[in-house]
């Protein structure tokens, strides 16, 4: 998850923190009541029955963690690979989905430009297939940042 999320973290930081405070409220509720169900327990003297509501309220919980929050990653895997932005949208009836991208600033593409200086440019345009032509200008040279 944080691999994901470090590299889309102003895109996934605040649906991951969403989770987050979903999960925490959800686990306090079930633990004020198995607490409570322990008090009852403990009251009676029955120990022993005590400490298995304990174990398998803790031993339920981290495999249902676990299963919960591996779905949650699949799912913002989905949304935030590969540079897209995937969202649910039920009036696209081909997917469901609306597909935008995450671009580039002007200033991160300016500085591959500069670091990888001429490795990439093609001086001669007359030779190049013309798909790869981008009216006049060669693609990658300064004048043309796409």
């Amino acid at each position: 998850m944080s691999n994901l999320a470090y590299t889309r973290w102003k895109d996934a930081y605040p649906i991951i923190r969403n989770e987050i405070d979903s999960i925490h409220d959800n686990f306090r509720n079930d633990v004020d009541m198995v607490d409570q169900q322990m008090l009852a327990l403990y009251e009676r003297g029955q120990i022993k029955e005590m400490k298995h509501v304990a174990t398998e309220f803790s031993v339920r919980s981290g495999d249902n963690l676990h299963k919960h929050w591996l779905n949650f990653y699949g799912k913002l895997f989905a949304r935030f690979r590969d540079f897209y932005i995937v969202e649910n949208d039920p009036s696209n009836t081909a997917c469901n989905c609306k597909v935008g991208e995450e671009d580039f600033s002007d200033a991160w593409k300016e500085r591959i430009i500069d670091e990888t200086g001429d490795k990439y440019l093609c001086r001669d345009e007359l030779n190049l297939p013309e798909f790869m032509k981008m009216n006049g200008s060669l693609r990658g040279s300064k004048s043309q940042v796409w």
